[in-house]
């Protein structure tokens, strides 16, 4: 289902923008 794929996409999205910026600054 194309909606609820959208959904799951936009729910995880924030999670792995906020993974990646904790990524960087262990990085550091």
């Amino acid at each position: 289902d194309y909606m609820r794929y959208r959904q799951s996409i936009d729910a995880v999205r924030p999670l792995l923008r906020e993974l990646k910026i904790l990524g960087e600054y262990e990085g550091k």
